[in-house]
């Protein structure tokens, strides 16, 4: 494959256009890193390993408990005001037919537990109902809905990683990952990367992308230290730029697992884990660090002994959302500290105006390598809709999810909700319904959302409930599902979502649940849909018997949240305290610590920074993570 030289102009940089089809997730390759990562054949093995992550996050503060423990609390109250129930009806103290308000007879019985998985009192008669009941009815033009369930597998055939040049460590840690042959993200970028030059990468999800800059990053650092003379001296020579803490948590594991044959060291710097033990981290030199912007440049400020004016490589994974999240003024402040003559690779699903001028200000005649980068999802993935419109329907939505995960979709199944608090709602209503529920979005400390992501990924749990914290990056092996609970605002968020189903050639299957101000959309994803769209049709009578049990259940999820405030209270006021004990005891040494320095944007004032994190995310008008 030719490549020539660009000018640092888009128009004149050499594009390397890729075909359409080569964009998506491939059957027979392992185009995504950890689809490609985890095998039937190795018990819950997983290269993405998160529990070091988990672990530095803070624990939970004293009188804090976990939303498992308070839901747990209340079904204990329900199983014992059910037993109190039997016990006083045995003594003919109840009418035979009267319920209370959680919807339990007399006689101990819970009338609505067999719509849930757990009751198996219907399950048969819900399997059947499976295929009867809820009508899929194509809303195309040729009619006839296309299966893919069973997609064919193409043959594909392209460079091997070993035709690639790379050393005796990486190749053992590809084979041992299960990799074959290089997604075409991989066969075009690693050699460039490998010559040096710089590189603007527009990828869709699933492609492959991280592992083709970290494996050549890889190689690089090992050439390097095949011609350094001294061993003792070490330096940082890369740097990894995420706008999530959770995708930068990510990026360390994989180059974890494609280092673990090599003395190559990582260490992270993100927010929501501590501090400290990143100083010390960072203080022994690491040759590769991955970090966020704001906790990058708190180092810089602030830990004696890291710099990163001898860094060699400069990776800009995300660019689109980090400019999107607000990061533009602190990345130009951190290109100060990088030296020019640094290699940059940066890489975006989307190509924006913002990432244009980012390219121009930051890259040198860079090779552009895009793979399809604007809205394509999978052939394998089946798009359904739930038209939630009418007297019916319109103040049930909330019936209509319930109805789906209880009956339909029961099991690797992501729901994307448009408004933390929403998220969290269902998070309890999921838990009292007793479906097996874990929750991902940013009112959540840092460990507990890496726990959600393990627990999840190691199907402790059945569906994750999120905000578009999750909608890009994040690779999560077998995920049958997703349904937007909300749908998102623009086609490129949407499409980063149902992405994260029906990957590696897997089937996949995308349920919205499309309200009247949601139709522009939905007609954007008529036009540009490579398979048939389909409309979903929920039965009347399960919604009916769900609206009856959420009403039932919203007493007890308000007696949690109640519980929740309590505790945020006591957590605030036992900080303060901590804080006042802590300057009385230790005051001498507080004092006599260097004073740390933060950097301000011009719109971002010492006040406001302290909840910037909160009004980026509700940038939009409602808050999407």
């Amino acid at each position: 494959m030719e490549l020539s030289s660009g000018s640092s102009s888009s128009s004149s940089s050499s594009l390397l256009n890729l075909p359409a089809e080569v964009g998506q997730n491939q059957p027979g390759r392992d185009s995504d890193f950890f689809a490609g990562v985890v095998s039937s054949r190795v018990t819950k093995r997983h290269a993405w390993e998160l529990g070091p992550a988990r672990n530095a996050a803070r624990p939970l503060g004293p009188g804090q408990t976990t939303v498992e423990h308070k839901v747990g609390q209340v079904l204990h109250q329900r199983k014992a005001k059910r037993a109190r129930l039997v016990r006083d009806a045995k003594m003919g103290g109840e009418d035979e037919g009267e319920r209370d308000h959680h919807g339990v007879d007399a006689k101990g019985k819970d009338v609505t537990r067999s719509v849930v998985d757990g009751g198996n009192e219907r399950r048969s008669h819900e399997d059947k109902v499976l295929e009867e009941g809820d009508e899929v009815v194509d809303v195309s033009d040729e009619g006839g809905l296309e299966s893919h369930e069973n997609p064919v597998e193409e043959e594909h055939h392209g460079l091997t990683f070993s035709d690639l040049m790379l050393s005796k460590p990486l190749l053992k840690a590809v084979a041992g990952l299960g990799w074959t042959t290089a997604t075409p993200v991989q066969q075009a970028t690693i050699p460039a990367i490998l010559s040096g030059r710089d590189l603007c990468g527009s990828a869709v999800t699933g492609s492959g992308k991280t592992a083709a800059f970290i494996l050549p990053i890889l190689e690089r650092l090992l050439q390097g230290r095949a011609f350094r003379t001294s061993q003792l001296h070490t330096s940082t020579k890369v740097v990894v730029l995420s706008p999530t803490r959770e995708l930068a948590v990510q990026c360390q594991a994989v180059v974890v697992a494609l280092a673990r044959h090599t003395s190559i060291r990582c260490a992270m710097a993100v927010g929501g884990l501590g501090s400290r033990s990143q100083e010390t981290d960072l203080r022994t030199r690491p040759e590769i660090v991955v970090a966020t912007p704001g906790r990058l440049i708190d180092h810089l400020r602030n830990t004696k002994d890291f710099a990163v004016d001898e860094v060699e490589i400069l990776v800009m994974d995300e660019a689109d959302r980090l400019l999107e999240l607000g990061f533009k003024e602190e990345v130009e402040e951190l290109l100060r500290y990088f030296s020019s003559t640094r290699q940059t690779l940066l890489f975006s699903a989307t190509m924006t105006p913002q990432v244009e001028w980012l390219v121009k200000l930051s890259l040198e005649k860079p090779l552009k390598v895009a793979v399809n980068p604007l809205f394509d999802v999978a052939s394998t993935l089946t798009q359904e809709f739930v038209k939630v419109k009418g007297a019916s329907l319109e103040n049930n939505k909330d019936a209509v999810l319930l109805s789906l995960c209880s009956r339909s979709f029961r099991s690797k199944t992501i729901v994307f909700f448009g408004q933390k608090h929403v998220a969290h709602r269902f998070m309890l209503l999921f838990g009292l319904a007793e479906l097996k529920a874990a929750e991902l979005h940013g009112n959540m400390t840092q460990g507990q959302r890496l726990e959600a992501l393990e627990q999840f990924r190691d199907e402790e749990r059945d569906f994750l409930l999120c905000t578009d914290l999750a909608a890009r990056g994040l690779d999560i092996v077998g995920v049958r599902t997703v349904i937007n609970f909300d749908m998102p605002r623009t086609l490129t968020d949407y499409i980063h979502r149902v992405g994260r189903t029906a990957r590696a050639g897997a089937a996949g299957r995308a349920i919205s649940l499309i309200e009247e101000q949601d139709r522009k959309l939905l007609k954007q994803i008529h036009k540009r849909a490579r398979s048939k769209l389909a409309a979903r049709i929920i039965p009347s009578d399960s919604i009916r018997t769900w609206r009856q049990r959420i009403d039932a259940m919203t007493p007890e999820v308000q007696q949690i949240l109640s519980v929740e405030r309590q505790e945020k209270e006591l957590r605030a006021a036992q900080v303060q305290l901590n804080r006042a004990d802590h300057l009385v005891h230790h005051a001498e040494e507080i004092y006599s610590r260097p004073k740390r320095t933060w950097f301000r944007t011009a719109s971002n004032p010492p006040e406001a920074s302290r909840t910037r994190a909160r009004n980026r995310d509700s940038k939009r008008g409602r808050s999407r993570r």
